[in-house]
């Protein structure tokens, strides 16, 4: 658990510095230069990516991610270390969401919807 958690903690300020300046490290196979159509208007297409060129690979990685995360959380003793692992949740799920991906989308959900029945389950 300890190492997938670490991934995030890794990845996840460079993914934030990619979304909030459109930077993107020289591995990145897109450019911040990308335009998506959203029903008409066209906007540069905000993106993280971190060190895995694409940012759907990077989605994966999250969904990797995610189960151990909530496991740490469920197992997280002390308050702070609860608070931690929550907001690396959160900017998890917002990656999430800035990238547009349905499957990560569809992932989390999962992901909650299994969390939420082992935790009433107890």
């Amino acid at each position: 658990m300890i190492g997938w958690v670490s991934i995030l903690v890794l990845t996840l300020p460079i993914a934030l510095y990619e979304i909030t300046t459109f930077n993107h490290l020289s591995i990145s196979r897109f450019d911040s230069d990308k335009m998506i159509n959203l029903g008409g208007l066209v906007t540069n297409y905000r993106f993280a990516s971190t060190t895995f060129s694409n940012s759907n690979t990077y989605v994966v990685i999250l969904c990797f991610c995610l189960p151990f995360l909530m496991a740490s959380y469920w197992q997280a003793k002390n308050l702070t270390s609860k608070y931690a692992l929550a907001a690396i949740f959160l900017f998890s799920c917002f990656v999430l969401f800035v990238n547009a991906s349905r499957g990560g989308v569809l992932c989390l959900i999962l992901y909650l919807l299994v969390y939420f029945y082992c935790f009433f389950k107890h």
